[in-house]
């Protein structure tokens, strides 16, 4: 089962594309999209068009986890602090304090 995880990944990282690949799609859509019907210019739209929406669907996911993972880690140290802070608290309201703080981070996400 990992096999296949890590198989699929790597196929679909065959269709990554990096910057320049992805300028020389855009290019090519272009030109598929001017030269006018047939059916080679149909289906180089199509090609096309799926590496780009596939690359950009690719770059925005990877943001979004870099962003989560950065955002939680400053909501762990939020916690810290405040649990430093604020030692002396009954259990109780240190408890509130720290659910405060992650029911603030889960609006977020």
């Amino acid at each position: 089962n990992v096999r296949t995880k890590m198989s699929t990944a790597d196929e679909n990282d065959q269709w990554r594309l990096n910057s320049a690949d992805l300028l020389g799609q855009l290019a090519t859509l272009s030109w598929a999209n001017e030269s006018g019907s047939g059916q080679g210019a149909e289906m180089q739209k199509m090609y096309s068009t799926g590496r780009i929406l596939y690359e950009l669907y690719s770059r925005l996911k990877e943001h979004g986890e870099q962003s989560k993972a950065i955002l939680r880690a400053a909501y762990v140290a939020k916690i810290n602090e405040y649990v430093e802070s604020n030692k002396r608290l009954p259990k109780e309201k240190l408890a509130a304090g720290v659910q405060e703080i992650i029911a603030e981070f889960a609006g977020l996400i």
